[in-house]
């Protein structure tokens, strides 16, 4: 444990931003023009007076290369910030048409109510942070109006041409001052990475981004574009993907421990004093089901608290401030790394994980970078879900690692839920990195399996599948740790249950496991289709309904099933030891190779339009052919290489013992 207490820190913005957030907006209280006349009563911008009294926008660009002018510039929007702000507060409604072009009405609507209510400090962060998202969403859908891939950065987005061809060049450089461009406000970027205290963040600013949605609205409404193309977002059919998942895990619910989550977030010294009011209120839009809100607030906040340590650990603290364009602020995918950049050409391991602890790891790589995972935080700050649909158990899993981040990284009095959560961390096995899903998929294809045993006849296996089958078990057998049974189903469960590291595996065993992925989505198929297929065509039997080609058809395919049945599992058992060895040995890409066509020919043959059980029983046999002559071919230097894998295992269990 290092000490990443941060209490002395007041703030997290570096010089030149902490002027142009707030030391500047009280500068120009004094400026010869307020900002009166800039937004009209429909709180759209009259662009024609801003063009008159902030021409300046127009003559410098982020891009011209006289930076510290073009902060002065932006500095020099105070007065028209401070006017939206006005505006907002005289308001009695908003206008919804000009918010249809975001398809987020009732969120904008959402915000607005609480920019007129609500007093709390951190409602005009939160504003900031939910506006910034549906803003970039939205103008990504109508940049798709022009039927190119939508950039993935905001900052190219709206320096594009394609936008500022349908906007005007002046709104885009209002937009790219505020959201941006690393010199201007930058608000998106500055807050989704969780910088500023929330008093750092005024109203005016909150204000500001919903005066550019209805403006942009209003410009679109000029031009007449109504058709805008809708990217889909995550709501309740995605999420139900990942609920079972969600549901295995017993985490425990942070709503009926109220006390202890208030205890651990009072005393915990890694929380900076700046940015408390984040997690608490965070913590409170939780217990009142808010769950959308709740991650708002609580993903900036953790990777604000993470930065701090990844800084403080990795001796760079000048790193935990937001950055200057010449330098990139340390991002949740720097910090989650397996090494730290210590300069563009020099990179050491990354310390964080040792502080962490590697369970820790893998609970955050799951939910922010696995791409088999909800990569939450990048979906949710651009704005690609529906805040009202994130489940509570979603929410309530996020709360639950980011208390564990605390503990780990401050000191806190002994508590029950404390307990609670160092037991789940010690118990957790990674639920979407792509080797858990691979197990996961080859799991449920030899469950598929059972489905078959009614057409199992072991007489009618060919002696090809037969062969395959045991000279695949006998090399199994000459591993570690595999099951000392001959027999394929408990070597399969054996492959199963063995623990397979997946932190920080470099990108060649990433790109195998994503060619036995493949493998084991074939067989998957070919199950399905084949089930199917028998499923059909008995029911037409007992009907009556097949005619005498059908019925030659489909006594061959009851010959060819309990073949297929062996073959498949087969495969699954090779996948798996192939993932086994993965670490270890060299893989033989051949024998993967042939293993992916022909799973992927079974695929194809067994499909309703084909049916062509004949051709799938001569690949069969031609690839159990050719896979025992690979297997022969390559066992003396597998069992050498076990031999050498054997030792070393007993080494670590020797090491372990004595530690």
């Amino acid at each position: 444990m290092v000490d990443c207490v941060v209490n002395d820190i007041s703030t997290f913005l570096s010089p030149p931003v902490q002027r142009l957030l707030v030391d500047s907006r009280e500068d120009h209280l004094t400026s010869s023009y307020n900002g009166s006349g800039s937004v009209t009563s429909h709180l759209t911008f009259n662009w024609d007076v801003v063009s008159t009294n902030f021409d300046t926008l127009l003559e410098f660009s982020d891009h011209d290369g006289d930076q510290q002018r073009y902060r002065q510039v932006c500095e020099e929007l105070w007065p028209l910030i401070k006017e939206c702000g006005r505006k907002v507060q005289e308001c009695v409604s908003i206008p919804v048409h000009l918010l249809e072009w975001t398809s987020s009405i009732g969120d904008i609507q959402h915000c607005f109510t609480q920019m007129q209510k609500k007093k709390c400090s951190i409602i005009p962060l939160k504003i900031s942070l939910h506006l910034s998202s549906i803003l970039e969403h939205s103008l990504g859908n109508v940049f798709k109006l022009k039927e190119k891939n939508v950039p993935f950065l905001l900052r190219d987005l709206l320096s594009s041409t394609e936008l500022m061809g349908i906007f005007g060049e002046l709104p885009m450089l209002v937009a790219r001052a505020l959201l941006g461009s690393p010199l201007g406000f930058n608000l998106r970027n500055i807050c989704w990475h969780g910088f500023p205290a929330p008093e750092e963040i005024c109203m005016s600013l909150a204000a500001a981004l919903l005066v550019l949605i209805t403006s942009f609205g209003e410009l679109l409404s000029i031009a007449d574009i109504s058709s805008i193309p809708c990217r889909l977002k995550i709501g309740k059919n995605t999420w139900a993907c990942y609920l079972p998942t969600f549901e295995s895990l017993d985490f425990p619910k942070l709503k009926h421990n109220c006390s202890e989550v208030t205890a651990i977030l009072e005393n915990v010294d890694s929380i900076p004093s700046t940015h408390q009011s984040y997690w608490t209120s965070s913590f409170n839009f939780l217990c009142t089901g808010s769950n959308g809100e709740c991650l708002l607030l609580l993903l900036p906040a953790l990777e604000h608290t993470l930065r701090c340590a990844y800084c403080s650990v990795n001796e760079c603290p000048q790193r935990m401030l937001v950055a200057e364009q010449h330098v990139l602020y340390t991002t949740m995918d720097e910090i989650l790394d397996q090494y730290f950049m210590k300069s563009e050409s020099v990179k050491t391991e990354n310390r964080l994980p040792s502080l962490l602890g590697n369970k820790l790891m893998e609970m955050l790589l799951d939910m922010f970078s696995s791409f088999g995972g909800p990569r939450i935080r990048d979906k949710l700050s651009h704005g690609e879900c529906i805040l009202e649909e994130i489940p509570a158990i979603v929410a309530n899993h996020l709360f639950c690692i980011s208390l564990l981040v605390l503990l780990k990284l401050g000191h806190t009095t002994s508590i029950d839920l404390s307990t609670s959560l160092f037991k789940m961390e010690e118990e957790y096995i990674a639920k979407f990195h792509s080797i858990s899903l691979l197990k996961y998929e080859a799991f449920t294809v030899t469950d598929q399996l059972k489905a078959f045993h009614i057409y199992f006849k072991p007489d009618l296996i060919s002696s090809e599948v037969l062969n395959f089958q045991t000279s695949l078990c006998a090399q199994v057998l000459k591993f570690p740790n595999c099951h000392q049974s001959s027999d394929i189903d408990s070597l399969i469960e054996s492959c199963l249950k063995q623990p397979v590291i997946t932190l920080f595996r470099n990108k060649s065993d990433l790109g195998h496991i994503s060619t036995l992925r493949k493998i084991v989505t074939a067989v998957h198929e070919a199950c399905k289709n084949c089930l199917g297929a028998l499923e059909n065509r008995q029911n037409c039997l007992n009907q009556h309904a097949l005619r005498s080609r059908q019925r030659t058809s489909f006594f061959r395919m009851l010959d060819f099933m309990p073949s297929f049945q062996v073959v498949v599992k087969c495969l699954v058992l090779t996948v798996l030891f192939q993932l086994l060895i993965l670490p270890h040995m060299i893989v033989n890409s051949k024998f993967i190779k042939s293993m992916q066509q022909y799973a992927d020919n079974m695929s194809s043959l067994s499909c309703s339009e084909k049916n062509r059980w004949t051709e799938m029983q001569e690949k069969t046999t031609c690839f159990c052919l050719h896979s025992v002559h690979l297997l022969d071919k390559t066992l003396e230097t597998n069992l050498l290489q076990a031999e050498t894998l054997r030792n070393l295992t007993n080494q670590e269990e020797q090491l372990a013992t004595v530690d």
